[in-house]
């Protein structure tokens, strides 16, 4: 299952998920708040919710690729070790 709605608008679904079979995967992109209520809801039904952060992430090192693009200093085109820093700083400010 993927979830990609806004903040907030599946937590009136999130009490009808009912027991799972299976160890079913969430990937939830919701990161305020966090856990979401649907990915609480996953969890207790037996699911397994994983974080759309990562993906958030990478799409942030992507719009950095685009925003300076036109710069006398594209973030695309830095050194591998330089773009590994730059990623690395982002990822610092994400939560455990």
């Amino acid at each position: 299952m993927v979830s990609t709605l806004p903040p907030r608008a599946a937590d009136g679904l999130a009490a009808q998920v009912p027991r799972l079979r299976r160890r079913l995967p969430l990937l939830d992109v919701a990161y305020d708040p966090w856990p979401s209520a649907l990915a609480d809801a996953w969890e207790r039904a037996g699911g397994h919710v994983v974080s759309g952060l990562t993906m958030l992430l990478h799409q942030a090192v992507e719009q950095v690729h685009r925003f300076t693009a036109g710069t006398a200093r594209p973030a695309a085109e830095l050194p591998s070790a330089e773009h590994e820093q730059m990623v690395a700083r982002m990822r610092s400010v994400l939560p455990d």
